[in-house]
């Protein structure tokens, strides 16, 4: 396969706020050209983000100096309802912002989010006691 048409996980982190979960999706070296109208364009990539109810699909597919550098982050079975309408995600340099307004307690989803990062880490295989 070739390596122009690979797509790789992003580096992502995420936190709570008082109403949010919001998500910051690294993207290293992309640019954010500004519009005086409308919402803000990447220079060298396509971004899309689709927010559901249920989690979103992320995909950045690089172009200019960042051919090849495609990366997709799908967050599925999410701990709590998404409101889609009050959802948001806005690109800057070097990274992507995904906002989630959610329907219940933004702290309590997000240690749910932590604990269910943490089984499906690659430490989370089960070894036997001592």
């Amino acid at each position: 396969m070739a390596s122009s048409s690979s797509s790789y996980t992003p580096p992502y982190a995420f936190i709570s706020t008082e109403s949010d979960i919001e998500y910051t999706i690294q993207i290293p070296d992309l640019k954010i050209t500004k519009k005086l109208f409308g919402p803000n364009s990447s220079d060298n990539g396509k971004i899309d983000c689709e927010i559901m109810e249920t989690g979103f699909k992320f995909k950045f597919v690089g172009s200019k100096d960042l051919v090849g550098k495609n990366y997709t982050l799908f967050v599925s079975n999410f701990p709590s309802r998404i409101n889609p309408c009050k959802s948001s995600w806005k690109a800057r340099n070097g990274a992507v912002d995904v906002k989630l307004r959610v329907s219940d307690n933004p702290k309590e989803v997000e240690a749910k989010l932590r604990e269910e990062r943490s089984i499906e880490g690659p430490g989370s295989t089960e070894e036997p006691a001592p």
